[in-house]
């Protein structure tokens, strides 16, 4: 346990100096969306090198992990200060002084603890994670390498699905070798989920106020709190998707090959999550491709590198 907080500490710690400092991200909401991508996509990025290089093990994604901080530390003249946007002390102040957004807070907190009592008592259960979410982790655990194996009743399609949330699934089980903790895996990306819509609630006019209401709404709808205890990929690619919106309507308003770069970074590793995804992806590249046209071609074609680099 002691090993996979540290290095959880070690990706998060190295993400935020990334947004701070190279990103130089200064608004509250973008530097915590943006934090999380970062996460998940060296997450992604240690594993899926070691995996073909038939070396993921865990002392090898340790070495990774603390190279690539260590890296990104020296790079940024080891600041003294992380530059960390400051939330407005009247965000918070308004939070506790509304009953109604203590209501809805209140019962995604009390719901979403007794879900994650229920994970953590019980063995895993569902279709897909047993099948090959888990499955596909557990193999690679085993090998060393990315090497799928035949799932049930000799299916061939799910060894060419997309593998970023089994590799998610790994990270989480390679320190501990069980699924203890794995099982609530999709449980950060709850927390992207709910940064993402309060970001497009802002950017589409509402007040700090109603846009708490439609984030916590947001993550109340039934079927998408079920997923809070079951190890899929859906809420995944829900929370990369509308990360990929926000950012979208951040060019809009203001183009910054920064916001384009998450784009990018964002969608992409939606793309790499789900087949489904692809569909629904093409209605973001579209208004995408417009925006940049219209603006920087250099950073559309680096945009698109960053896209591409994360799908594969």
């Amino acid at each position: 346990m002691i090993i996979l907080l540290l290095l959880n500490f070690l990706v998060i710690f190295t993400s935020c100096i990334i947004a701070s400092r190279v990103l130089k991200i200064d608004e509250i909401t973008d530097f915590l969306i943006a934090v999380l991508l970062l996460y998940f996509a060296e997450i992604v990025i240690i594993e899926m090198f070691l995996g073909i290089a038939n070396l993921l093990y865990i002392n090898n994604v340790f070495i990774a992990v603390s190279f690539g901080f260590l890296v990104i530390w020296r790079m940024c003249g080891r600041p003294n200060r992380l530059g960390v946007p400051k939330l407005d002390r009247g965000v918070i102040d308004g939070l506790f002084s509304d009953k109604t957004a203590i209501l809805l807070v209140s019962i995604i907190l009390i719901f979403g603890l007794v879900k994650t009592v229920i994970n953590l008592i019980n063995a895993p259960f569902g279709w897909d994670s047993l099948n090959y979410h888990f499955t596909f982790a557990v193999e690679w655990f085993k090998n060393g390498s990315l090497v799928n194996p035949i799932t049930v009743s000799d299916d061939p399609s799910p060894p060419y699905y997309p593998i970023n949330g089994s590799l998610y699934y790994l990270w989480l089980i390679l320190p501990l070798r069980n699924v203890f903790i794995a099982d609530l895996g999709q449980l950060p990306f709850f927390l992207l989920s709910f940064l993402a819509v309060f970001g497009i609630s802002r950017k589409l006019g509402l007040t700090r106020r109603y846009a708490l209401y439609a984030s916590g709404l947001f993550m109340i709808i039934p079927n998408f709190f079920k997923q809070l205890s079951i190890a899929y990929v859906d809420t995944m690619v829900a929370s990369l998707y509308l990360a990929s919106f926000y950012f979208l309507l951040r060019l809009h308003t203001k183009f910054s090959g920064k916001y384009a770069l998450l784009f990018g970074m964002s969608l992409g590793l939606c793309l790499g999550t789900k087949t489904t995804a692809l569909p629904f992806s093409a209605l973001l590249i579209i208004p995408f491709i417009v925006i940049c046209t219209r603006n920087i071609p250099k950073i559309f074609s680096i945009t698109l590198c960053s896209l591409w680099i994360s799908i594969y």
